[in-house]
């Protein structure tokens, strides 16, 4: 091997450590606290030049790996944003998380600061209800901070004559009764499970998974973001869970303006 070759090779080497040390701290120190705002709008003849926004954020995790420091990030963009109306998807906790008094005390101020003039609404996800004590508890901090759980639909008003729809969907919760057809509808799901019984949906809002954080390309995974054939946005989500780490999938808040 020839010197000129050797330097191109000891070149290619030190790119690619570089590229897979980058790429490491990016993952570990920037993309968990880098929360990315999502915009998706939904037209509808009803409801069209209302501009009304909802403001969607979804499993949180909080304890393991997400902790005081995030919640002071995403409280800080929030309050940049303007939006009428917050949904959140479920997963307070994370999994293996034990909610200490602390805790119960800082995540109920962090809910109740999040301003929402028409209203915040909010779904279980499946770490939400491993347990009883757990589904008492975070039904306590979000209730408590002015969330309402909607099992059902809610009908939020525009004016006197526009309204649309909103159904929640908690985890393990089947469509058991027919949709609202007289207005635009938005569900929000915690998982991917029930998208095909929501086809009358206009839009379909579901987290969980956030592609288990490290989003490989051609991975093969049910790709995150919008899916305009089955009108479902799949959200990154906010927390952490498993990993301390985001690859490819930063967190993510995402406004869903109606017009």
């Amino acid at each position: 091997m020839n010197k000129k070759t050797l330097i191109a090779v000891l070149a290619v080497i030190v790119l690619l450590l570089a590229a897979v040390m980058f790429t490491y701290y990016d993952a570990t120190f920037l993309a968990p606290y880098d929360y990315k705002v999502s915009y998706l709008t939904v037209s509808d003849a009803q409801t069209r030049g209302e501009g009304f926004r909802i403001l969607y954020m979804t499993d949180l995790e909080y304890g393991t790996y997400t902790d005081e420091a995030n919640l002071k990030k995403i409280a800080g963009t929030v309050e940049t944003l303007d939006y009428d109306l917050i949904v959140f998807g479920g997963d307070l906790f994370d999994e293996d998380y034990t909610p200490e008094g602390d805790d119960i005390t800082l995540l109920t101020g962090f809910f109740r600061s999040l301003r929402s003039p028409q209203g915040k609404f909010a779904i279980f996800g499946d770490y939400d209800l491993i347990s009883e004590g757990r589904r008492n508890i975070t039904n306590k901090i979000l209730s408590d901070a002015g969330f309402e759980i909607i099992e059902d639909s809610v009908r939020i008003h525009l004016t006197s004559s526009r309204s649309f729809s909103i159904c929640g969907y908690s985890y393990n919760r089947q469509v058991d009764s027919a949709l609202p057809a007289d207005s635009l509808l938005i569900a929000v799901i915690h998982s991917l499970d029930l998208r095909s019984q929501l086809t009358d949906a206009d839009l379909i809002l579901c987290g969980n998974s956030h592609s288990r954080q490290l989003n490989w390309p051609f991975s093969g995974r049910y790709r995150l973001g919008y899916h305009g054939a089955d009108k479902l946005y799949y959200s990154t989500g906010l927390g952490m869970s498993k990993t301390a780490h985001r690859l490819f999938c930063d967190p993510e808040i995402v406004i869903v303006t109606i017009k």
